[in-house]
């Protein structure tokens, strides 16, 4: 039959022997490289270490170098010289500049948080400068980050006037700080002959390196002097009162003295005082006692 034959014809061509089954190869990483892109990369590999992130030993020295260049300029920039730069204010000269500059390197070396801009503390560092020398009026620590060498401004005072206290007298600076003993002047200082001399009724402590009086007590003393000098006026002698807020002047030639108040105009009170002698002088009136022209623009005579 012919349906029996088509069956026999299909099952005859899937059993026939020239149907071969494809072979399947396998993938290997080399198989489809050619020789000489297998010996260009092994080249590249060999003949140039830096795609891979290697260092040569040159290049590796250079930046440990660099690396220690760093941090050995970064340690200078933070640390201190131990030898100070000493600088005059108003460009004056210091006899004793020899003196200071061998203190202020001792205090900078002596110890490791001095050597640091850091940890180092620019007041203590001034003030014991200050105590070791008393006739500098002003002592400044100043740092920078891009100077190595500290700088140390000084300002010299100069002598004001004579005080006394008890049985010894000091010599006070414009600042009012006492600068010395007068029986024991720095080499440093030379004490002018005709300084005012005041007489200390006040019972503070005096003590070297100290201040005693105030800027403004030290400014009122010299011009109530120069005030009456302009008119020919000596002074004999001046006492600072109890509570530091008087000066008792009594005036070249007179047997009265004359009562300031330091809280007030210096020029209007001697004006006051110059006013009142005049007329007193005119009226033929001898005081015995005092004039008091502690309250502005009033006179008080006994």
């Amino acid at each position: 039959m012919r349906l029996g034959k088509k069956k026999q014809g299909a099952k005859t061509l899937l059993r026939s022997p020239n149907r071969q089954r494809a072979k399947q190869q396998a993938y290997h990483y080399s198989a489809k490289r050619s020789s000489s892109d297998r010996a260009f990369d092994r080249t590249m590999i060999t003949d140039n270490p830096a795609s891979s992130g290697y260092r040569s030993w040159p290049e590796t020295i250079l930046s440990i170098f660099g690396v220690l260049l760093f941090l050995a300029g970064a340690i200078y920039v933070m640390t201190l010289s131990t030898n100070a730069q000493i600088k005059v204010k108003d460009n004056r000269n210091l006899p004793n500049q020899s003196d200071v500059q061998k203190k202020a390197d001792a205090i900078l070396g002596s110890s490791l948080t001095n050597r640091s801009k850091f940890t180092i503390d620019t007041r203590k560092f001034e003030e014991t400068l200050s105590s070791e020398f008393p006739e500098l009026s002003d002592i400044h620590l100043s740092i920078s980050m891009l100077r190595h060498k500290p700088l140390v401004t000084i300002q010299i005072a100069n002598p004001a006037l004579s005080i006394v206290s008890g049985n010894k007298e000091y010599v006070v600076g414009d600042d009012g700080v006492v600068m010395y003993d007068i029986n024991n002047v720095p080499s440093s200082s030379k004490t002018p002959k005709d300084l005012p001399v005041v007489q200390d009724q006040s019972s503070f402590d005096i003590e070297v390196g100290k201040q005693v009086l105030t800027v403004s007590q030290i400014k009122f003393i010299d011009e109530i002097t120069y005030q009456l000098s302009q008119k020919n006026i000596s002074t004999e002698s001046m006492i600072i009162k109890g509570g530091g807020g008087e000066l008792q002047l009594r005036p070249g030639g007179e047997l009265y003295y004359v009562r300031f108040n330091f809280f007030e105009d210096a020029i209007k009170s001697s004006g006051t005082y110059l006013a009142v002698r005049e007329k007193l002088k005119a009226d033929n009136v001898v005081v015995s006692e005092y004039i008091d022209v502690r309250v502005p623009e009033r006179a008080y005579v006994k």
